[in-house]
């Protein structure tokens, strides 16, 4: 009968729906927001080339906000006292101290009593700009100064020198008469410094010291949305960081350095040592 059909028809399309696979929707995009020194906004374009695809992007954080994540140096925990609250993603690369003078000054205790910038109000870099001064018992006049103002000011004579704590390559560059000075490798730096050079005008190199800049964030509730999504963030960037090996000068040598394994001396995210174990284990 016609009742029958129609039944039979419904239990037909019934069963069909029953075998056919699930599709699942894609996550939804995620957005986190980065914090750091000047040149961390280079930093947020190139690992959004490793983040291509994943549906998880970065984006600079408002300035004088903490963002997600933060890009700080690994003195502050190894010479300044600890980190509470703080987890670390990844190590990324060494950043050199940029200590740039004019007035023919050549070591770094030439500068003792004299005006230094040393980075932006409440930055990472100067923190550890005024971090190395004092390890190496340099008294000065420290000014917490942007580094393009900074480097402004000692063209215009208003201070005796500039502190940049940067990845070499995005340094801004010198005005007219000032020179890199010399940082020796003290031992008072070696539990968070590494020895370094720059390169000076007359072609040999100028001693200086760098630091790793370690991408961080503040460890977040594992049941929250903030931890979900920073678990999405460390396994696009583990995934992706190849592409920055293979990136275009300058930067290519740095990012060929990270080592997403590598130890920082913070507690690592447990799902960034899950993709290190795991890893590890194949």
């Amino acid at each position: 009968t016609a009742t029958a059909a129609l039944a039979a028809a419904a239990a037909g399309r019934a069963e069909a729906s029953a075998s056919a696979p699930e599709i699942s929707s894609p996550p939804a995009p995620a957005r986190l927001t980065l914090a750091g020194d000047a040149w961390a906004n280079g930093a947020t374009a190139e690992i959004n080339r490793a983040l291509g695809g994943s549906g998880v992007t970065l984006a600079p954080a408002p300035t004088g906000q903490e963002g997600d994540l933060s890009l700080r140096y690994a003195d502050e925990w190894r010479a300044g006292g600890g980190a509470p609250g703080l987890v670390a993603i990844a190590r990324l690369y060494d950043c050199e101290a940029h200590l740039a003078a004019t007035g023919g000054a050549r070591f770094i205790g030439d500068l003792a009593g004299k005006r230094i910038d040393i980075g932006a109000p409440g930055s990472p870099g100067a923190a550890t700009a005024r971090r190395l001064l004092t390890l190496l018992g340099v008294a000065a006049t420290l000014n917490e100064i942007p580094p393009d103002e900074a480097l402004r000011r000692l063209a215009r004579g208003e201070t005796d020198a500039t502190l940049i704590i940067a990845p070499r390559p995005a340094a801004p560059a010198l005005p007219k008469g000032a020179a890199y000075v010399a940082i020796p490798y003290a031992p008072a730096l070696r539990e968070a410094f590494v020895p370094a050079e720059l390169p000076r005008g007359d072609g040999a190199p100028v001693d200086t010291v760098a630091v790793a800049a370690v991408l961080t964030a503040r460890e977040p509730d594992p049941d929250s949305d903030a931890h979900r999504r920073l678990e999405r963030f460390a396994q696009a960037l583990h995934k992706g960081l190849p592409r920055l090996a293979a990136t275009a000068a300058p930067m290519q040598a740095k990012w060929q350095d990270v080592n997403f394994s590598a130890r920082t001396g913070l507690p690592r995210f447990a799902p960034a040592q899950a993709l290190i174990d795991k890893a590890a284990a194949n």
